[in-house]
Formats: structure tokens, sequence, C-alpha cells
């Protein structure tokens, strides 16, 4: 349905842009207009199976406003902004306080964010307009927080290398639905007088990601530390995983993932070992949640302390992590009843 939903919007694009022509007659375009809605409302009937949180239904969602657009089928446009699982349930949910989809995977941010896309642009036609929704806009400022100073992101869960620099599309897009500046510089646009954002230390709570920056002349140094959600279907079992960006490069990394047909996808890019974290007794963490206990920021350091009790039955695991201009501190604690081997 997932892939259905996509050639339907492409369907429905290319139907909009020869609908009137003079080669087609009335019942070409009803039966045009039938196909194009069957397809959606079988979608519809079978959404039930896949979540409402999932970035499948952002491209379901897309599918029926498009289509109930280009068909003059008002309902359809109102299931896919309206509905039980529709746009805006989707940005209260599915969109993290911290402006970043709720899996904690780049690729998949800008894929539901593609989707999320078409469904605006199909509103906007009928003078559906959604631009003072803060939450709804956060989701192309998160990425712009999460980004090391070259403009890359890490790699967590099930993501790709991603940089900024290759989705000026999507901030060109955002600048010209919501009026903002700021958008217009992360587009490649050429005004001088529009800066990038000063990226501080933050603590992206509802995600669950501590962000230590610091700066010094033109060195920047970013470490961040992965305490949250697990991140659901796309999520991996790494919790206090690290990663460390220092002297113009990533020098901690995440194994993100590789195609999914690929063996070593499940043996190694969805294993613990494959993290920046403390394995005990040489086993995969279960999904869990940590929480962040200590955060802090000055002009000489950056600092953040988080725990979870849940990753290994009967263990406690900790991290503290202090950031200086030169130099970071690292200090992991794991506790519990029995002695287990520890790798780190």
């Amino acid at each position: 349905h997932l892939d259905e939903a996509v050639s339907a919007i492409d369907l429905a694009c290319a139907y909009d842009l020869v609908a009137d022509a003079a080669c087609f007659s009335d019942t070409d375009r009803k039966a045009s207009e039938k196909l194009l809605q069957d397809i959606v409302k079988e979608i519809l009937k079978f959404q039930c199976f896949i979540g409402g949180k999932n970035n499948h239904q952002t491209w379901f969602n897309a599918a029926y406003t498009v289509v109930g657009l280009v068909t003059n089928d008002i309902s359809l446009i109102k299931e896919g902004i309206y509905g039980k699982y529709g746009l805006l349930w989707q940005v209260e949910n599915s969109i993290t306080k911290d402006g970043l989809w709720y899996e904690g995977t780049m690729a998949y941010h800008f894929y539901a964010l593609s989707a999320i896309q078409y469904t605006l642009d199909a509103a906007k036609r009928i003078g559906w307009d959604f631009s003072k929704n803060e939450r709804l806009k956060s989701m192309w400022l998160g990425p712009i927080n999460l980004a090391y100073p070259d403009g890359t992101l890490p790699t967590f869960n099930d993501s790709d290398p991603v940089n900024l620099k290759n989705y000026g599309q999507f901030f060109l897009w955002a600048y010209k639905y919501f009026k903002d500046p700021i958008f217009s510089f992360y587009a490649g646009q050429t005004n001088n007088s529009i800066q990038q954002l000063e990226l501080k230390s933050m603590d992206m709570k509802d995600i669950g990601i501590a962000i230590l920056r610091q700066k010094k002349n033109n060195n920047s140094v970013c470490a961040m530390l992965d305490y949250g959600i697990h991140g659901d279907s796309h999520g991996h079992p790494d919790k206090l995983n690290i990663v460390l960006y220092a002297l113009e490069k990533e020098l901690l990394v995440d194994s993100g993932r590789i195609g999914y047909g690929v063996p070593e996808y499940k043996t190694w890019c969805r294993t613990t070992v494959a993290h920046n974290t403390v394995v005990v007794d040489g086993q995969n963490q279960q999904p869990a949640t940590g929480r962040l206990l200590y955060f802090a920021q000055s002009n000489d350091f950056s600092a953040c302390f988080a725990d979870c009790n849940c990753a290994y039955p009967g263990y406690t695991i900790k991290r503290f992590l202090v950031l200086f201009d030169t130099a970071m501190v690292d200090v992991f604690v794991v506790s519990g009843k029995e002695k287990k081997q520890m790798d780190w």
C-alpha cells in the first residue's frame, strides 16, 4: 500500500496536468478519476494494519489529499488532513517537540517530510493554510539543530548519511510556505543578510538526544548522547550511544543502516556492538528509553549525564560526558547483581 500511495500521487499529478486535453472525453475522465479514487479507498480500508504514527501513513495521507484534490472529492482531502490519523494528528503524535520524526532517523525524517509537503501543497490549492502551525514548522528546524558544524547529520537508527546541503529543495519549499527567512539560508539563497542558526548545546528531550557543542576560534566540536526513545521498528539497540565531531570530521561514527537486503544490516548494523556504547555479556540491548539526569553549558565546557535501567534486565547503565574545546571526558558505569563481561 505504501508503493500504491506513492504511485497514486504521481498518477494524480500527471492526470491533473492533462485532464483538460481535448483528446479525453468525459467518460475517459470519469474512468480515470474512479481508478484513482478506488486505489486510495482501498489503502484507507487497510491502513489500520500500519499504525497511524508510521511514516507509511504520511504517504497514505498525501495520496488521499492529492487524489481528493484532482478528483474534486472533499471527503478524501479531509481524510488526509483531519482524519483519525491525518496530517494534523501526525503533527501532534509523530513529530516530537524537538521537530524530529519519532523514529529518530534522518533518512525517514525527510522521507516523511516529502509526503507532508505533497499534502500541504494540495491543501493550499483549495485555500487551506497551515503555515502558522509551529509544531509543523519545527520539522524543518529539527534537522538544522541536530546537524554537525559541517551540515552533516549523525546516522542514528536506520539512517543513511545525510547532509543539509543536499536537502536545499526542502528548505526552499519551507521558505516559500512559512515565509521565514532562516530557511532561505539553508536553501542556498544568496541573500547575505540572512545568517545560519547559531547552534548551541541543547537537550532534545522529547526525542532524547543531548547535544554538546564547543567552539574556540574556528575549531568546532560536537558530541551527542542518545538516551531517549527507541525509534519503533527503525530503532537500534544503542542506548547511551555517543557520536563525536572534531577536527572537521566525524570521529565516532554510528553504524546507521545499509541496504535492508544486505545480511550485514541485521548481523552488524542492528547490534549493540556496532555502536559507541557498552555491551553487557556479549548481548544486544533490549528496546529501551533512558533519562537525562544532568545537563550544563558554559563558555568553557558542556556536560550531560544519563542512565537507563531497562536496556539490560538487571543492570543499570550510566554515562557522563564533559566536552571541552580540545578534549572530551567520558565516564561509563554499569551496575548489577552479577559480574558479567563488559565491552566498551
